[in-house]
């Protein structure tokens, strides 16, 4: 009888024990973020990823002075003003699959009516560019280029040879040729730059335009950005579900917040400033100058949120004879795009 007494309460004990745990229940939250951004399916392109345009290939740097630039306009009564300083460029290959090593072929017309010294050519060629990294984020590149060159002013052809050296570098107190990654509304970059050049001219419809130069060339110069503050909107949705020990949901509640964040990614206006001097080492002229040279100002707005499209004001004054632009003084406005 006491025995069967036992197994009762016994019995009893683990019925109360599984009332009590089946009425236990868990209790856990999850955070999911949802950013308010379309998702848009991009298809690879290969090939269109190897284009690029910009106004010059003699060096394939990040130097947004090489923007491509176009202007039109049609008087009623006088002749067209036309201007382009635009290129086209294909990335052959990357050497050894480094993008820091690639060659690029390359077509470059430029053309410019509005000027006090017409500048009409085109040019044909291929670079070689590398960038060899010191350190994590310090590095120096070598630019090489030969180009042919057609200028429909002097009715002449050239063969053009550069080699440049430049540094780059994004981080750190002194930044070079690309602007640093920090989340800032303003930026800067130095854009020093020395190289060797050899320019043969030839079939030139005056004989004294013909022969060959040999000159050293370096480039100072810098650019300061103003970003544009954009402001990212993410709502923050929460769950908080209840739970039995055997895993059925109970209860489930959602709240809502939404968090604003700050951030300076797209550029609003920029200011670039490069001088560039070449000095002639060798050269088989007469009455050739000792140097020459170019002093470029560029005041860029950058309407809509693509950093590759602008609007630019630029000062120029001297010459350029890998462009075929003869020394003057000129103002210039004009639609810049790049890729």
């Amino acid at each position: 009888m006491k025995s069967l007494y036992l197994i009762f309460v016994f019995s009893l004990g683990l019925g109360i024990q599984d009332c009590s745990s089946q009425n236990d229940s868990i209790v856990s939250k999850e955070v999911v973020t949802i950013e308010k951004t379309q998702s848009v399916k991009t298809i690879s392109k290969p090939f269109w990823d190897k284009i690029s345009i910009k106004k010059s290939f003699d060096s394939k740097t990040d130097d947004d002075e090489k923007a491509a630039t176009i202007s039109l306009t049609l008087p009623k009564d006088n002749d067209d003003i036309f201007k382009v300083n635009a290129g086209i460029g294909y990335t052959l290959g990357k050497l050894n699959d480094n993008k820091y090593n690639a060659v690029t072929g390359f077509f470059v017309y430029n053309k410019n009516n509005q000027i006090d010294k017409r500048q009409e050519n085109y040019k044909l060629g291929i670079n070689h560019n590398f960038v060899y990294f010191t350190k994590k984020d310090l590095g120096i590149i070598n630019d090489n280029s030969l180009e042919y060159l057609n200028d429909n002013v002097k009715k002449a052809q050239s063969i053009i040879a550069l080699s440049t050296l430049s540094i780059r570098s994004n981080s750190g107190k002194l930044i070079f040729e690309s602007y640093a990654i920090r989340n800032s509304a303003f930026a800067y970059k130095l854009l020093p730059k020395i190289g060797l050049e050899y320019q043969s001219s030839y079939d030139a419809a005056l004989p004294l335009e013909q022969g060959y130069y040999f000159r050293s060339y370096f480039n100072i110069g810098g650019a300061v950005l103003l970003k544009k503050r954009t402001v990212i909107e993410t709502v923050e949705k929460t769950n908080s579900i209840s739970y039995n020990s055997k895993g059925i949901e109970l209860n489930r509640e959602e709240s809502e917040e939404v968090v604003l964040t700050e951030t300076f990614s797209k550029k609003g206006l920029e200011l670039i400033i490069n001088y560039e001097r070449r000095n002639s080492l060798l050269d088989n002229f007469d009455n050739n100058p000792n140097y020459t040279y170019l002093l470029k100002g560029e005041l860029k707005l950058y309407p809509i949120n693509n950093n590759n499209l602008s609007i630019g004001l630029s000062y120029n004054k001297g010459e350029n004879p890998l462009e075929g632009l003869e020394k003057q003084e000129f103002w210039m406005l004009g639609f810049n795009f790049k890729k």
